[in-house]
């Protein structure tokens, strides 16, 4: 029997033990008032004590159906109580489930921030800016450091297509043309190099990769991919080869390139007089 249990039997003895002497309260005092007055008539007396006893009889039977409705209760609100603590474990127990999910997806975030702050550093150093081109070969987006490495405001550039900057195309005759018919056919473009005339009007050389983007159901999208400024690199090449090829010396018009052997017989021989 636990603890419950106890606590039910005696609050049912209690409630007991006040109807017991609640009815023999009652039962005292209309004895004595009755017997003052009748105790000349035994007949009466036993009458009334037939009576009374008949009261207690049917007060102790109401009393008890009304124990049995009290002791109903009390289990019912036992039962109630123990199913509203199994609700509130599990509630706690979801509680902490949800708690989990939430760290793990706080954890989540914080490494997919991690992630795209660790790629975002990566690429602006594998490329000066990111370009995008639409379906119709338009450029769609130019990356913050487009203006920065060329000096060209991106809201001269978006919305239109490499065709529609002549100057571009002359500068890269051959090279546009070629790039272009790549990307008509879908092809993926690496390290292009180009010429570009700068905002400030100086030309510069620069690199263009990049790849086709297509929908999950093999829609075209359009191109997505970086450019570097190489002028540098450009630059260097060229001295570098500058200074590697030989310097021939000035040949005079009237001299004559004769072989190496004639030319030792003759210089070993020419002080000699035949």
């Amino acid at each position: 029997m636990n603890s419950g249990d106890q606590a039910d039997i005696r609050f049912v003895q209690s409630e007991l033990l006040k109807i017991r002497e609640t009815v023999h309260a009652v039962l005292m005092s209309t004895y004595h008032a009755w017997s003052n007055t009748l105790t000349t008539n035994q007949d009466k007396i036993r009458g009334l004590r037939y009576l009374l006893y008949a009261s207690f009889a049917g007060i102790l039977l109401s009393s008890f159906g009304s124990i049995r409705v009290l002791a109903r209760q009390v289990r019912f609100g036992r039962d109630l109580l123990a199913e509203n603590n199994l609700a509130l474990d599990e509630v706690k127990s979801q509680k902490l489930v949800l708690e989990q999910e939430m760290e793990q997806r706080q954890q989540a975030v914080a490494a997919l921030r991690d992630s795209e702050n660790r790629f975002k550093d990566v690429a602006d150093i594998a490329a000066d800016w990111f370009w995008e081109l639409d379906e119709q070969l338009r450029f769609s987006y130019l990356s913050e450091r487009y203006q920065e490495i060329t000096g060209v405001d991106p809201s001269k550039v978006i919305g239109r297509g490499p065709k529609d900057f002549p100057n571009w195309q002359e500068q890269n005759a051959g090279t546009f043309e070629r790039q272009v018919d790549s990307m008509n056919n879908r092809q993926a473009i690496n390290d292009v190099e180009m010429s570009f005339t700068a905002g400030d009007g100086s030309e510069r050389k620069i690199s263009i990769s990049g790849r086709p983007l297509f929908a999950n159901d093999g829609r075209f999208l359009g191109y997505r991919g970086v450019g570097r400024d190489i002028t540098g690199r450009v630059k260097v090449e060229q001295e570098l080869m500058a200074q590697k090829l030989p310097r021939r010396r000035p040949t005079p018009r009237n001299h004559v390139f004769l072989p190496r052997r004639v030319t030792n017989y003759v210089s070993r021989y020419k002080h000699c007089v035949c």
